[in-house]
Parts: C-alpha cells; sequence; structure tokens
C-alpha cells in the first residue's frame, strides 16, 4: 500500500477489478468503486470523492461519473443525475462543452471547438475497400453505409484517385438485368 498523488494505491493481484498500472499498482479508490458496480470501471469513469478527502475510500464516500467531463460538471454545478445503474451523470451546463467541461466560445454551443472538430473528423476507408464499394453497389449506398453524403463518398474516392462508375451506371446496369 502507498501514496501517489495523495490516492491510496494497492499492489495489483489476479481477481481485482482495475487493471495495473505499469508499476503493478491500482488505486484503491477505482477498486472500491469497481466492486460496489460489481465490475471493472471503464477508462472513461471517473470517481469523486464526496468529502474531497482522496484517502477516504469508503464506499459511501463514492461516486462514479461516466466521463471526466461529467466529474468536471459537477464540480462546476453541482448537479449530479442517478443514471440507475451506479454510475453519475451531470448535464451540461450553457457555455460547457459537453464532452471535455472546458468553455465553449459561444454560450449556446455544446461542444468546444476541439470536441466539435474531433466529432466531424471520419475515418475514411482503405482505398480497396472503397475502390471494391464503389463497383459494387451505387455511392448512395455506400454513403449510407458510411453514415456520410455521397459528396463526401465523391471527396474520398477523388482524394485516392479512385474512379467511381460514370453517372447513370446502375440505371443501366439495372436495366441489362
Amino acid at each position: 500500500m502507498g501514496i501517489l498523488n495523495g490516492y491510496t494505491t494497492l499492489r495489483w493481484a489476479p481477481g481485482m477489478y482495475d487493471a495495473p498500472k505499469s508499476g503493478g499498482y491500482v488505486y484503491e479508490h477505482r477498486e472500491v468503486a469497481g466492486a460496489m458496480l460489481g465490475r471493472p470501471l471503464s477508462t472513461a469513469e471517473n470517481v469523486h470523492h464526496e468529502d474531497e478527502n482522496r484517502a477516504n475510500n469508503n464506499p459511501s464516500n463514492l461516486y462514479v461519473f461516466r466521463t471526466t467531463a461529467d466529474h468536471i460538471r459537477f464540480h462546476r454545478t453541482g448537479v449530479r443525475i442517478n443514471m440507475g445503474d451506479g454510475t453519475w451523470t451531470s448535464p451540461p451546463v450553457p457555455g460547457q462543452c459537453e464532452q471535455c467541461g472546458a468553455t465553449t466560445s459561444k454560450a449556446r454551443s455544446t461542444r468546444c471547438a476541439s470536441c466539435a472538430h474531433a466529432a466531424t473528423r471520419l475515418t475514411v476507408p482503405p482505398a480497396d475497400e472503397l475502390r471494391t464499394l464503389v463497383w459494387a453497389m451505387p455511392t448512395t449506398a455506400v454513403a449510407e453505409q458510411y453514415g456520410v453524403s455521397d459528396v463526401t463518398v465523391a471527396n474520398w474516392c477523388k482524394a485516392l484517385g479512385i474512379e467511381k462508375p460514370q453517372r447513370g451506371y446502375w440505371s443501366k446496369r439495372a436495366a441489362q438485368l
């Protein structure tokens, strides 16, 4: 047993809820919270000490927030909502990012610029896969599969140098069948 950043640590042993850190230890508050929930905590989940004493790991003193952003919002607002599964959340605050808790540039924004940008970044499929898809089905069907517009799929093809079927290809093909 030791102390790290004010938190009590335990030497990891098989059967514990939390995965060991590189030094072979786990934080006691995360282990206690995992036991309270009867499952390991996800890396997104964050444990709050009600009395702000990092060494007090009594289960009645601990709350598991679903995300770090929920925990940050709780510290700013003091409002927590029981999700019914042993975890807690905190409602978004106008002018505060709902994902990371940072201040947004506009009072009515729900995300900061960084989180909004990250949410719009899409994973482009590998060129071989995209080439196969655009020749196997209409661009609109490919777009639906990836949750994007057909224009986005066309832009992917252009950027990757993939030739697409000409306009009307799928209509002509359907007429031939």
